[in-house]
This record gives structure tokens, sequence and C-alpha cells, in this order.
């Protein structure tokens, strides 16, 4: 099921439903919701009560078969969507269907590809399989988001970290990132900080590997895929808050809710 994405006007009719069981009703009128949903969602060590925001976990949920995609190469499944639909150069990701018909499946976990990315963490070996623009590698920051200006102005926009890079007589590496002008004061702001990140990169004959960033043993998991959407969305809450206490109805709903 966690292939099969809700669609957005569905979840929202559940949501609503989930607010009216929790606070409840009186003469035929929803009562006054004491806490913002937002803070109810949070988990309990949080404040919040751990229920899942359904359009966060519509997203981490079809997550897990991108992560799948990259990581079982020999999967029969695996092969039979990329015999179909194509796989990145990276040799790593799906290729995005534009097919009019027969793909809403695929297509919907595809839709996901920008959040999955989000998570995703490369370490530079032979720099063959990682976008030197695209891609996280050099620090928390995709670099085109990190420098915009220069990325704006290079001719090599989707270049690969390896077509980049040259090794040096001094034993270290030099960037051709190709930019089609003089540098703008902005620009020679961002040159600078980027040259110093670039200090000490050395590729080697390693593959390029990806982890999970959101996880310390580097390997996807939908509860991790969530909690970094979660965050990364705004829904978060700072501090520790405890919740009153509910009434019976409402406390068997959480129950439900947190065995699931």
């Amino acid at each position: 099921m966690s292939a099969f994405t809700i669609p957005p006007p569905v979840a929202k009719k559940i949501e609503r439903a989930m607010r009216t069981f929790l606070w409840g009703t009186k003469d035929g009128r929803n009562r006054t919701a004491l806490v913002a949903w937002h803070k109810v969602c949070h988990s309990k060590q949080e404040g919040g009560l751990g229920i899942k925001v359904i359009s966060v976990m519509n997203d981490a949920l079809p997550c897990k078969w991108l992560w799948r995609f990259s990581n079982e190469p020999e999967a029969l499944w695996r092969r039979f969507v990329e015999d179909n639909y194509g796989c990145d150069n990276n040799g790593w990701d799906a290729k995005q269907t534009k097919r009019p018909y027969g793909t809403g499946l695929w297509r919907g976990i595809c839709n996901r590809m920008d959040k999955f990315r989000l998570g995703i963490m490369h370490k530079v070996g032979n720099g063959r399989r990682t976008r030197f623009w695209l891609d996280k590698w050099l620090g928390g920051e995709v670099l085109k988001d990190k420098f915009p200006n220069l990325y704006e102005v290079t001719r090599k926009q989707g270049s690969w970290v390896s077509e980049l890079a040259t090794s040096n007589i001094e034993g270290g590496t030099s960037w051709d990132l190709d930019f089609k002008r003089r540098f703008t004061d902005t620009e020679i702001h961002e040159a600078t900080t980027l040259s110093s990140l670039l200090e000490g990169v050395i590729l080697s004959d390693v593959e390029d590997i990806r982890s999970w960033r959101w996880e310390t043993s580097g390997v996807f998991s939908v509860k991790s895929c969530y909690q970094g959407l979660a965050k990364n969305s705004g829904i978060i809450f700072p501090y520790a808050q405890n919740m009153e206490t509910i009434s019976t109805n409402q406390g068997l709903f959480l129950c439900l809710a947190n065995s699931s």
C-alpha cells in the first residue's frame, strides 16, 4: 500500500475527521480546538501526541520505493521499471515518466523525487555519479542553492564532478567550472567561498556512494524520512509542552494512531 498515494482532497477530509473526533462535538457542533493541529501531530518527546500528518506521510511512503530502486539493481521489479521508463545516468534514480497513460502509480512515486533527494548525501570517490551543482556532496546544501549566482553563469550546470576536476602537478585538484563572463561583486564573494570549500577535495578510483543523511546508519527508513520532511516543511515544535488529559474516546483514538 505504500506505493499508492492519497489524493490531497481526500487527505484533507481524513484529517478533518481526525480533528473532529479528537476534540469532539457538542449539540451537533464541533468543539473548539484547544491546541493547534500541527502541534498535536508532533512526537510525544516534542510535546505533541504523535499523530502523523497525512500529507507528510503521503510523501514519505513513496520515497521508500525510490530508495529501493537505488539499492536493488538486480530486483525483478526494478528491472521491469527500468526497462519501461529508463534510469538516470547516475545509475541510481529512475527517470520521471511523461507518458500520458498507464503510468499513474509510478508517476506518483517519482513526483516525490525532489523530496527524496533532500535526505540523500553523496560521498564522492571518482566523481562519475555525482553532479557538481545538483547533488548534495559538499557541505549540507546543494551547491546550486548555496551559490545561486554562480550557478546562473556557469555553462556546465548539469556536469558530473569528474568532468570539472583535474589533478594538478602539486597533487591537488583544479576545477574548470566554465563561467560565461566576468564576475560581479556578489559573484566574487560566492566564488571565494566556493573555492575554500573545494580546497582539499581529491578524487580517487573508488565509486561514488550515497547514504541517507537522516539516519545515523545511512540506511533509509520511513520514520526518519517523515521526520526529516516534517522539519523541512516547517512542522516543528521547539519546546516540550505537556498535553492536557483527554477523554476515553480520544485516548482510544490515540492508541489506534500510535499502533499503526
